[in-house]
């Protein structure tokens, strides 16, 4: 597992929000899916942010993300080595995920 993206200065605080995102396999929409929640987001005045899980996808999923938190500063991202499912993909965004 590698992280990817964590900005936050030590002692940074916390989000409002944070939300995490499963990927496996999910590049035909990611782009777009995240450009509508992100505008979301910025409407709410929180602060946020936006923690991807990409389990070992086999498409372009894994560059997406990496261009998406080169993008949105406010993104982070884990990519898994090798396929966990579903359940570990949930479960690996919440260390990261700030909010309390």
């Amino acid at each position: 597992m590698t992280l990817a993206g964590l900005r936050q200065a030590p002692g940074a605080p916390a989000p409002d929000f944070s939300l995490v995102v499963p990927c496996y396999n999910e590049a035909r929409h990611l782009r777009a899916s995240v450009r509508d929640v992100v505008d979301v987001l910025e409407a709410t005045g929180w602060t946020w942010e936006i923690v991807f899980v990409d389990d070992a996808s086999t498409d372009d999923t894994a560059a997406i993300v990496r261009e998406l938190c080169a993008v949105y500063p406010r993104c982070h991202a884990v990519f898994h080595d090798r396929n966990r499912g579903r359940a570990l993909r949930s479960r690996r965004g919440s260390p990261p995920a700030r909010a309390g």
